[in-house]
């Protein structure tokens, strides 16, 4: 391939150049020290190409110039030679030059010119510059005019033909006096173009018409071409055009710097800004300005429109080791910006596009076929030991198929009539249109992160929330249990009476022992004393059990915490802030540590104090026992103290277990409202996700987009009301149309109140479960995450659902590049789908043309518009041997050329029998592509050319 052959490429250009001839060019000797002392290495550099410094500085003098005594080729030769070292050397990104000397009357120095560009990098157009009237103009050509052997004999007959037939007249610059309107249908009759130079300077446009044959001229072409010296002189022009509503004409900038020496070639504006061109280094190049001014012309500092290096792919190539001749192993060069591959049927085009695709991302392939419901053709040839592909990205990286574990890159690759089955088997229900706008969605970075992050939340909450609800069933089995204990222990009011009952026993028994007043009320005292302590004995167990429960339970909550931290930290990435989370949250660790020993000390104190307590008890025990000794009818009065204390033991023992049911009970309805809770912060982190969704609105253009957060109503009902709840109680709780069986219909302000009130009654059995199916289960399914975010999408007024095939494909292609917002290359198999050639013309041609200047984008496509309208600019065309007996390939199977629209010429069959090498890219567009012409007619009408032939 050749060294355009990835199309058109910015390159800085200088069309505004003369050279030796010019009566006022400063030659390389008068400032050479200059050059040699800035940069002595590249003073070396560029005097070795030409065989050293004396060499240098002759060819560039007018004395060794003008030596009659040597051959005039030769002198010629020489100072081209000295020309293109020095721009290679000090001006290597200068991709073409314009030669643009005045009345240019040499009859060899420009086509040395252009016969030594033909082997350098350095391209030159040819050209002259004129005086019409005291307006200066650039006029460069095509091809020779007039049909003349020479350039020089070419340019020299346009002059005359303009009334220029001395260079110089009366020692001055011969100016014609020819209309200018004139001049500019001559240059457009030999296919030439005419630049207005340095317009608003002396010597300019501007300056030396008035008013009314300013106007008169200026609109006399669709595109009027403009030359400054600089961008600041560019805005300062473009201001005064807008401001005088006469001047109508579209117009296009470029900069020149009119040198008159080396050193003065590519010398940008005071403010350092260059003229870039994206074009091939040619005429027909440089032509392309003005069907694309805005597009194709840029005056800056830097190179304009370079994206990421990881971003673009540089080349790709077909490695055919199988021996079948299948493929040539050259490689095929893209451009950063829009690559059209073109070609017959069954020519190659998808078979590239999809080995560039598979070799980078296979997984992004699979799924794609997969949705088409069809096998991928190329499977034989992936699974050849002898055959593989290579993709090279821009930044040296290499993806090949066999190796496609081994580098990951991401693509969006869109194959032959996804998006039509998309759209009709895919995304039959809102719920596939929702999940497939999300999934496009979350592709951009921020918003992929926020998203997991939300819905992480949305995932622990609701584990949360079944925890919370196997807990509530835990507690509605201990307060059901300690009920039933309370039952089997009996009668708490019964048990006291009988306490009563047998204490007047007692007295009684005391009296008739005969002991004193003063010994009853000994006995007495002792015995309440003793009932004090034991009542606080009993406070005491019931104590030391309630703080164990809590510190059991402050322990779980702090392990949670820490699990809850350890979740959290994988999604952290910056190494510092990991240190800073894990420093700021040492302190949760060590109020673990604390509450053990805080535990161990309460308990300690606890244990203490039962002891004493013990002991003061056993203390009284001994002061009673020798009273009781005393007592007449002992045996009968200690059976009745016995009871006494059994009865009091066990009525202790109620109020311990009715203390711990009433903490579960607290806890229970605690729990409750714990789940209702929970389950309204899902909600709230869906509704937070629904404003990060939101932001991709602004990226959609001309695509409405609305984002709510909504719930999957049928789904509830099928899976929660349908299989696990009475819907006549339902009925009762919450009203429904008549007699019609109850249906949940989700309501935002009504909802949470619905679901608390099902969930109560659920638990208190006011609403009953279907047969067979557990309270438990139900609760569980009624609190699953049924909410969803909703999308609703119109374009130019129609709902995604209510569009034709082809407008939804266009839609659903938008949205996929739209809000991919990522910089990874695009690839598309004939993206025109079912659309008319209208609307690929008006909708995605626009599309194309504005999402090529952010991403790479590679289409397959037989629509011209999409070549040719979206300004691609590189162009790749594929051939298969056998389709066609009239196109025949030079050596492979499959072979591909490629190139720039601007690209163009027609051979002899004879001298070149290949299809692919025949004719130029402009040629293969226009043969392959039904309406190339047209669509190329369309395109120059913008300055009306004639027709390439």
């Amino acid at each position: 391939m050749d060294q355009y052959s990835k199309g058109s490429n910015w390159g800085r250009w200088e069309l505004h150049t003369h050279t030796i001839i010019d009566d006022n060019y400063l030659s390389l000797k008068d400032y050479y020290q200059k050059l040699k002392k800035e940069d002595q290495t590249k003073w070396n550099t560029f005097t070795k190409k030409v065989g050293g410094e004396k060499n240098a500085l002759l060819f560039d003098s007018k004395e060794y110039f003008n030596d009659t005594k040597i051959n005039k080729k030769t002198r010629c030769v020489d100072y081209v030679r000295n020309f293109f070292a020095y721009l290679e050397t000090y001006y290597p990104e200068i991709k073409c030059v314009g030669i643009t000397d005045h009345n240019y009357d040499d009859n060899k120095l420009l086509d040395e010119f252009l016969d030594y560009s033909k082997k350098n990098k350095i391209k030159i157009i040819p050209g002259v510059e004129i005086n019409a009237g005291g307006a200066h103009a650039l006029v460069f050509f095509s091809k020779i005019p007039y049909a003349k052997v020479t350039f020089s004999e070419g340019i020299n007959t346009f002059l005359t033909k303009i009334d220029i037939n001395n260079k110089k007249t009366n020692s001055v610059l011969t100016v014609t006096q020819k209309n200018i309107k004139e001049i500019i249908d001559t240059v457009k009759r030999i296919d030439g173009l005419l630049i207005f130079a340095h317009c608003n300077s002396t010597n300019g446009l501007f300056q030396q018409q008035d008013k009314t044959n300013l106007a008169d001229i200026f609109n006399y072409q669709k595109v009027c071409l403009l030359e400054e010296r600089s961008l600041q002189a560019c805005l300062e022009t473009a201001e005064y055009i807008t401001t005088n509503k006469k001047l109508k004409s579209d117009i296009c900038f470029t900069i020149g710097c009119d040198s008159r020496s080396l050193i003065d070639i590519g010398s940008p504006d005071p403010n350092g800004n260059q003229l870039w061109i994206k074009a091939d280094p040619t005429f027909l190049g440089l032509k392309q300005i003005i069907f694309e001014p805005k597009d194709r012309v840029k005056i800056t500092q830097d190179k304009p429109e370079q994206k990421k290096t990881y971003s673009v792919i540089d080349k790709v190539r077909f490695i055919d080791n199988t021996g079948k001749g299948l493929f040539s192993s050259d490689y095929i060069e893209l451009n950063q910006n829009l690559n059209a591959i073109i070609g017959g049927r069954s020519t190659g085009k998808s078979l590239l596009l999809f080995h560039i695709a598979y070799s980078i991302d296979f997984e992004e392939v699979e799924n794609r076929f997969n949705v088409l419901s069809s096998p991928i053709d190329y499977h034989d040839l992936k699974n050849d030991a002898n055959f593989d592909f290579e993709v090279v990205w821009s930044d040296g990286v290499k993806n090949t198929l066999k190796n496609l574990e081994d580098i990951k890159r991401k693509i969006l690759y869109i194959p032959q009539n996804y998006l039509n089955k998309l759209s009709e088997n895919q995304l039959p229900t809102k719920q596939a249109l929702n999940n497939f706008i999300k999934n496009v969605i979350i592709q951009d970075k921020k918003i992929n992160k926020t998203y997991f992050e939300k819905m992480s939340f949305v995932k622990n909450t609701t584990a949360k929330i079944t925890t919370e609800i196997n807990n509530l069933f835990i507690l509605e089995t201990n307060i059901s249990s300690l009920k039933k204990n309370i039952v089997d222990i009996g009668d708490e009011k019964g048990i006291t009476n009988y306490i009563g009952d047998l204490k007047k026993q007692m007295d009684e028994l005391k009296k008739e022992s005969g002991f004193t007043d003063i010994q009853m009320n000994e006995i007495k005292n002792l015995n309440e004393n003793k009932n004090k302590l034991q009542a606080e004995l009993v406070s005491l167990r019931q104590d030391k059990e309630t703080v164990d429960k809590l510190f059991t339970d402050l322990e779980s909550r702090l392990v949670e915490a820490i699990s809850i931290k350890n979740n959290y930290f994988e999604y952290l990435i910056n190494k510092d802030i990991k240190e800073k989370i894990e420093s700021d949250l040492k302190w949760v660790y060590i109020q673990k540590d604390q509450l053990k020993i805080n535990r161990q000390n309460i308990n300690k104190s606890i244990t203490e104090k039962i002891e004493k307590n013990e002991k003061q008890i056993a203390t009284i025990d001994k002061k009673l026992s020798p009273l009781l000794k005393k007592i007449k009818l002992q045996e009968k009065l200690k059976k009745i103290i016995e009871k006494t204390k059994e009865e009091e033991a066990k009525k202790a023992k109620i109020q311990l277990i009715k203390n711990d049911l009433e903490i579960n009970s607290r806890k229970y309805k605690d729990t409750q409202q714990t789940i209702i809770k929970l389950y309204e912060e899902n909600f709230k982190i869906y509704k937070e996700l629904q404003l990060e969704l939101k932001k991709g609105e602004s990226q959609l253009e001309d695509i409405n987009l609305n984002v709510s957060v909504t719930f999957r109503n049928k789904e509830f009902n099928e899976k929660c009301i349908d299989e696990f709840i009475n819907k006549h109680d339902l009925k009762r709780i919450i009203p429904c149309k008549g007699d019609e069986e109850f249906e949940y219909m989700y309501d935002e302000k009504k909802h949470f109140k619905n679901i608390e009130k099902i969930f109560i009654d659920l638990m208190s059995q006011e609403v009953n479960t279907i047969k067979n199916r557990s309270k438990r289960d139900a609760v569980l399914k009624l609190f699953e995450d049924y909410f969803d975010v909703d999308f609703y999408i119109t374009y130019k007024g129609d709902p995604l659902n209510m569009m034709s095939p082809g407008k939804k494909s266009l839609v659903l292609l938008k949205l996929l590049i739209y809000l991919s917002r990522e910089d990874y290359p695009i690839l598309l198999d004939q993206p025109e789908g079912d659309l008319d050639n209208r609307s690929v013309y008006l909708d995605l041609v626009k599309f194309i043309k504005e999402k090529k200047k952010s991403r790479q984008i590679i289409i397959i496509t037989h629509n011209p518009n999409l070549v040719v309208g979206a300004d691609a600019e590189d162009i790749i065309v594929g051939n298969q041997r056998g389709q066609d007996t009239t196109k025949e390939n030079k050596k492979f199977q499959f072979e591909y050329v490629s190139g720039a629209l601007e690209k163009s010429f027609k051979l002899d069959k004879k001298k070149e029998p290949f299809i692919l090498y025949q004719q130029g890219i402009r040629e293969h567009v226009c043969d392959i592509l039904e309406g190339g012409e047209e669509a190329f007619e369309k395109r120059e009408l913008k300055y009306d050319f004639p027709r390439n032939k």
